[in-house]
């Protein structure tokens, strides 16, 4: 008894600790929703965080799709099932540990519990299912290698996009510049997490500064455009900095106004009431880490996590594609055995005449008793 109320305890104090350090942390601002898609922002700050997790059931039911069963968040009211924004688009920044981006809008409180990239794909997979038949803009953005492919799938959308380094740094001085109208302040180009980060919004920027153009492939048909874009540099800033510096401030204010260009070109080419906006700033480093300590320090109270299924009888953990095969070699072996039985019952029960099997195998010779 004494050890059951010590896990309980141990329990309830590891996971509020999570909750403490977590909440507050992240956040997601709706930064633009059509009048269709209505958000309880009256109760924003009584509502209990979104999970990331969640993320792809939010965006599921503002286009009119079924969430998933165990989706109960409360901060999307139910809207009009006979209409649905024709673009969602998600901007993503990482590195966001107990600062605000300060960005004016309306905003409810987020915890990470995904990895990155999973929500997207989650959602593009969603929009896919629904959709196949038809023209899809299925976009994730993000500085890395993937993203040279990402240009040659969407070639005529992103013609214009730089994604090798050298030629965002190069654009850094062009007429293209994100920093035509911000002030590059205390931000130094010749400091590596400096420039990463300004080759970051430099890509944001050269995206959205080339949709306006791109109308008659983007605003076409029925199907759900998705973008979402990710960027990781601001947790260096953070890091070499601190998140009260100069430079961070400068980074911030940056963000803010490249996000408000997104605003603009994005309802330029959709429209006022057809485009959901989305930014989020997430914490994945620390939350992530935090996770998993809390998951190795509650197996460690009550011994390995192989010896703790066995004790609380935990089935075994299937494959996908398990109910599939099962059936298959299930219904192959049922078939097999009836067949298997009927030939030998047939066998069995026939006449050996002239005209049966049974004959014809035989010997043509007829013995003779001597």
């Amino acid at each position: 008894m004494k050890i059951s109320c010590y896990i309980v305890a141990h329990i309830f104090v590891s996971t509020l600790f999570l909750a403490c350090l977590s909440y507050g942390s992240e956040e997601i601002y709706v930064q633009h929703t059509p009048a269709f898609v209505q958000f309880a922002f009256e109760n924003a700050e009584s509502i209990e965080p979104l999970k990331t997790s969640q993320l792809p059931d939010l965006i599921s039911a503002a286009v009119g799709f079924t969430p998933s069963q165990d989706y109960n968040w409360k901060g999307l009211k139910s809207g009009n099932p006979f209409k649905r924004p024709k673009s969602v688009v998600v901007t993503e920044f990482d590195g966001f540990h107990h600062f605000d981006l300060k960005l004016n809008r309306p905003k409810f409180p987020l915890q990470v519990d995904a990895e990155p990239g999973w929500s997207y794909q989650i959602t593009a997979d969603r929009i896919y299912d629904r959709f196949r038949s038809e023209q899809l803009n299925l976009i994730e953005i993000v500085n890395d290698d993937a993203l040279y492919a990402v240009k040659m799938q969407y070639h005529a959308l992103l013609e214009s996009v730089a994604v090798r380094p050298s030629d965002l740094e190069d654009n850094l001085f062009s007429n293209k510049s994100v920093l035509e109208g911000n002030s590059l302040g205390s931000l130094n180009l010749t400091n590596t997490p400096d420039l990463a980060f300004l080759l970051d919004v430099q890509l944001l920027s050269e995206v959205i500064q080339g949709l306006p153009s791109k109308k008659n492939i983007l605003n076409y048909g029925q199907a759900v455009d998705l973008f979402w874009f990710r960027f990781s540099s601001v947790q260096d800033l953070v890091s070499v900095y601190g998140k009260n510096s100069p430079q961070v401030t400068e980074a911030l204010e940056i963000i803010r106004n490249v996000l408000i260009q997104l605003e603009k070109s994005f309802l330029d080419v959709y429209g006022d009431n057809d485009v959901l906006i989305l930014v989020l700033t997430v914490d994945y480093q620390n939350n992530l880490s935090v996770t998993k300590r809390l998951q190795r320090s509650l197996l460690s109270v009550h011994g390995t996590n192989a010896e703790a299924n066995i004790s609380r009888n935990v089935a075994l953990d299937y494959n996908e594609d398990y109910p599939a095969i099962f059936n298959i070699i299930f219904f192959t072996m049922l078939i097999i055995g009836l067949s298997v039985y009927a030939i030998g019952l047939g066998i069995w029960n026939m006449d050996p005449g002239r005209d049966s099997i049974i004959y014809r195998m035989t010997s043509q010779r007829i013995k003779k008793d001597q």
